[in-house]
């Protein structure tokens, strides 16, 4: 069977290379089971014999290369998915873009998959903007890679199981009957825009945007990508523009340059002021570590070293005192966090699992350890160490401010913890989150 054949071979290997380069979606090894079955259904449908003249084939043919990507990023989606961030964009985001007054917003959804988040973001807008939004320029830009769930998109129609979650109120004003299904209204249409695009080769598809989502497609990306993404969105937006990322994700140690924004059970990212002496992108932690020594010991040296900002250096360090002191769990967790600084996130696992076996009970080791599973596409237990992080965390002094957190309270950080450990999956690509870029 081809398939067989595909995960035992270097010819897969190089196919996942190619899909990478190509848009960025890293196929690791807990992902390589669904390439090598779409692999060989492309091999049988197309009368190749061998994932090495598929390879051949894609390198030379890139509508070939086209069709397997846009197998690999199709995905399920529905209206109004994750209640609690549409309620926080209808309480709380939406209507301080209205306040503003200048009449007019741009919004970006990335990875859009077949449109159901853009037309429903149009929604929410239909029912806030005032008189109709008559005297308002409007965009709700909807981008993808996939070809065939763009077309989709644009054709509006879509099952009882996708508007599920809608008021009946709200399909009778917006949506048409479509026989047994529905079709987006021309209210909602004349919002919307869709347009293909490569989260990393292309430009973000409009300046001065108000609200980015990119929900689900970050945590397909190595942390290089998402820097790079993240660092296109931020330039995106306008001061003070917001970010909702999937209930799975964070930017926690990644990226600085927003800050977190709880509203009720949903959490969101705000772009911060810009700084006098801004530069294009900061290391991935702007503000250095306030992390308070006594005196002179392996832990106050190293974390003296992450203070100021020598994450190299304070990973050297640890691992020095750890060989002297390997039961601290201290020295393996603050060795960990400076290899997570300087992006050395495999390294950073074993330190950190260490980290969290010595002290079950380290809230912080637990939460960055999770953080790294998760980017290394560990989806179950990442969830896993999530739910660790936030009893670890609920233990803690009510309203504490921790200096690991900027100044955040540690309960906030246990509240996101017990969303993203509902946000886990085993295999990102055998369940319906959106996988589209």
């Amino acid at each position: 069977m081809t398939t067989m054949r595909l995960e035992h071979g270097s010819a897969l290997h190089d196919v996942a290379r190619l899909v990478r380069a190509t848009c960025g979606l890293v196929v690791d090894q807990t992902r390589r089971g669904v390439l090598a079955a779409l692999v060989g259904g492309r091999c049988d449908a197309l009368g190749i014999d061998g994932p090495d003249l598929y390879l051949t084939r894609i390198q030379n043919d890139p509508v070939e290369l086209q069709t397997l990507i846009e197998s690999l990023t199709i995905g399920e989606t529905y209206f109004s998915r994750n209640p609690p961030q549409i309620r926080a964009l209808a309480d709380l985001v939406l209507p301080s873009l209205l306040a503003r007054g200048d009449h007019r917003i741009r919004i970006w959804c990335a990875g859009c998959s077949t449109g159901e988040e853009p037309y429903t973001v149009a929604l929410l807008l239909a029912k806030l903007l005032p008189e109709g939004g008559r005297s308002w320029d409007v965009r709700v830009i909807g981008t993808d890679i996939n070809n065939a769930a763009l077309s989709a998109a644009r054709e509006g129609r879509y099952g009882a199981r996708a508007v599920s979650l809608l008021d009946d109120e709200d399909l009778l004003t917006y949506f048409e009957r479509d026989g047994s299904g529905w079709r987006v209204g021309e209210r909602l249409r004349s919002m919307v825009e869709f347009r293909q695009h490569n989260l990393t080769s292309d430009r973000p598809p409009a300046p001065r945007l108000d609200l980015v989502l990119c929900r689900n497609v970050l945590i397909y990306f190595d942390r290089h990508q998402m820097l790079d993404v993240v660092d296109g969105i931020h330039t995106s937006l306008v001061p003070g523009g917001w970010l909702l990322l999937g209930h799975s994700e964070t930017l926690w140690r990644l990226y600085d340059g927003f800050e977190l924004v709880r509203h009720d059970d949903a959490f969101l990212y705000r772009r911060r002021p810009p700084e006098p002496t801004a530069v294009r992108r900061p290391p991935p932690l702007r503000r250095p570590l306030a992390v308070p020594s006594a005196r002179p010991d392996p832990l106050a040296e190293v974390r003296d070293a992450l203070g100021a900002g020598a994450y190299a250096a304070a990973a050297d360090l640890a691992a020095r005192h750890v060989d002297a002191q390997p039961l601290s769990a201290q020295l393996h967790y603050l060795h960990g966090l400076a290899l997570v600084e300087i992006g050395e996130d495999a390294q950073a696992l074993i330190a950190l699992r260490r980290a969290a076996y010595l002290d079950p009970a380290s809230g912080f080791a637990q939460f960055l350890l999770a953080v790294v599973l998760g980017r290394l596409g560990y989806g179950s237990e990442a969830a896993r160490a999530y739910g660790a992080a936030a009893q670890a965390l609920s233990r803690r002094v009510p309203h504490e401010r921790a200096s690991e957190l900027g100044g955040r309270r540690v309960e906030d950080l246990a509240a996101m913890c017990q969303q993203l450990a509902r946000g886990g999956a085993s295999n990102p690509l055998d369940h319906d989150e959106i996988v589209s870029r």
